[in-house]
């Protein structure tokens, strides 16, 4: 989820899913977004085989929908979609070069990018049996309230 470009680090992504789907055939990869490396994600998709692994989604507004509809959130790069993935209560899969305070709930999972793509596999697929549970409690501790924000904010302001 989010601008497709090369921070957000696709070739990764796409060689976990390679070595994936050939541990578990019915695993399949959700991208939405556009953005200026979009023509070469696709080019890497088609030059891997993996046209039917991988559903371009495109820009989209119903991402909290989609998210639902996902069973793990595989995620290399920066940004607030990380924590929307946690609060929809979507175990989450990320490399340590996303800061450890993007983790606000117990089911986020760091690895290194130097450890094996057989390891990333292997947490990945490690959640075939997770079951959904409301993280708000998990959220909330974390500070991402809007009551607790508007009283923090109140106060910076009176």
């Amino acid at each position: 989820v989010g601008n497709f470009c090369y921070p957000k680090n696709y070739p990764f992504i796409l060689d976990v899913v390679e070595a994936a789907s050939k541990q578990n055939p019915k695993i399949r990869l959700l991208l939405a977004g556009t953005g200026p490396d979009f023509e070469h994600v696709q080019n890497l998709v088609k030059d891997k085989n993996l046209q039917n692994k991988v559903i371009f989604l495109g820009q989209r507004s119903d991402i909290h929908d989609i998210m639902q509809a996902m069973d793990v959130f595989l995620f290399e790069g920066l940004g607030i979609v990380l924590i929307e993935a946690q609060a929809s209560g979507l175990p989450c899969v990320t490399s340590t070069a996303v800061p450890y305070e993007a983790a606000v709930t117990k089911s986020t999972i760091f690895l290194s990018l130097d450890d094996t793509i057989q390891k990333w596999v292997d947490t990945v697929c490690g959640f075939e049996t997770y079951e959904r549970v409301d993280k708000t409690d998990e959220i909330i501790a974390a500070g991402y309230d809007l009551a607790g924000e508007k009283e923090a904010y109140m106060s910076i302001i009176t």
